[in-house]
């Protein structure tokens, strides 16, 4: 069935992205006050007046992929056939604009994305059968709105003369300066908290924001590898671990089989580029570790997948039986092994590095007092 069928049959659901402090605001922009509701706030009010079943995802499953991060988990947790996307710092996207923008979709769409002068961006609608289309971009490290609208032939919708005022984000000072301009908080007799703006004096201005916008993203030191665009969803759970614990990683797609001069010019150049540690994931005839550890002398660890034929054991087989001399650290099948990959990276690094080890040691902490607790039983 068309996006438009689904918006028809009332099989959509909506999802309102609301994660995380605001770089250029100095904190959580969805809590501000605009116009006697928080600006999130407005954002609820708009899915509420759809009548459709409504999450406000406040964490990725998989952080640090930036808006391609949102839709993800909005798509990996969708029960209905397409999903309306919302930002929470869109605080005047109105009713009139999100059914305009549906009912836009022609029968061989699969999204349909808001479109300025500055490219695509939100409300968006999807079906959820675009779900692995994201979860390639995001193996590939493609993170923008644009890369998937393009690789999705998403539907452009540009909203009329009289809507496009609608598609206002909230992203600076002076941006919620102009908000509450356009939407005057409704008790005139108190003036309303405001951010510094760039006339404020340097002292006034939110320190930890200059900083955080310098930052540089830390060069990756673990390198997970995996033989499929569809292994991602096992081995997402490797890279959410490694977030977990502040260790810099990157995943690729490249298999043994098709790709054999990309892994090799991946694993060869491994070392140059500052990776220490290589995680390869790979079912079926799972050869994808023990090529990676032929070409290397990282140490290389290995995570079977649950594989279709014989429910991972080929994978684990095939992974496991390695010649001697190329030792490859074999996990177990599936999740476990990915989680588990990762921190067996982190105990690594941990020799080296005195902030890898203390992450390490407090999760081995709090792992051993969460089964403390959880003792008793019915």
């Amino acid at each position: 069935m068309s996006l438009k069928t689904h918006w028809a049959d009332g099989s959509v659901e909506i999802a309102i992205l609301a994660g995380g402090l605001s770089r250029r605001m100095g904190r959580d922009k969805l809590r501000l006050r605009l116009g006697g509701r928080t600006v999130l706030g407005h954002a609820e009010a708009l899915a509420a007046s759809l009548d459709l079943p409504v999450r406000v995802i406040r964490r990725d499953l998989v952080p640090r992929c930036g808006p391609l991060g949102g839709i993800y988990t909005a798509l990996k947790q969708a029960r209905r056939s397409a999903v309306l996307i919302l930002s929470g710092d869109m605080p005047f996207v109105s009713r009139g604009v999100v059914q305009t923008l549906a009912a836009s979709a022609r029968p061989e769409d699969t999204a349909v994305f808001a479109h300025s002068e500055r490219g695509f961006g939100f409300p968006a609608l999807l079906a959820t059968e675009s779900l692995p289309v994201v979860e390639s971009l995001m193996a590939d490290g493609r993170l923008s709105i644009q890369a998937l609208a393009h690789t999705l032939k998403a539907r452009p919708f540009d909203p009329p003369k009289g809507l496009a005022g609608d598609l206002f984000n909230l992203n600076t000072p002076e941006d919620l300066d102009s908000a509450r301009a356009r939407l005057p908080s409704p008790d005139a007799s108190r003036p309303a908290a405001r951010l510094p703006s760039k006339l404020d004096s340097p002292l006034r201005l939110p320190l930890v924001s200059r900083p955080l916008m310098a930052a540089k993203k830390p060069k990756p030191l673990v390198g997970i590898i995996m033989g499929s665009r569809s292994d991602w969803e096992t081995m997402q759970h490797c890279a959410a671990q490694l977030e977990a614990l502040g260790v810099p990683h990157e995943s690729k797609a490249m298999s043994a089989h098709r790709t054999p001069d990309l892994v090799e010019d991946y694993v060869g150049n491994a070392r140059k580029r500052g990776l220490e540690v290589i995680i390869a994931a790979a079912g079926g005839a799972a050869h994808l570790a023990g090529v990676a550890a032929a070409k290397t002398s990282l140490p290389v660890l290995g995570v079977p997948m649950q594989a279709w034929s014989l429910d991972g054991l080929d994978s684990l087989l095939s992974m496991v039986q390695m010649p001697r001399g190329i030792p490859v650290a074999t996990l177990a099948i599936g999740k476990a092994g990915a989680v588990n990959a990762a921190l067996f990276a982190t105990s690594i690094l941990a020799g080296k590095y005195p902030e890898y080890r203390k992450a390490y040691e407090k999760f081995r902490r709090d792992q051993t007092r969460a089964g403390e607790k959880g003792q008793d039983l019915p």
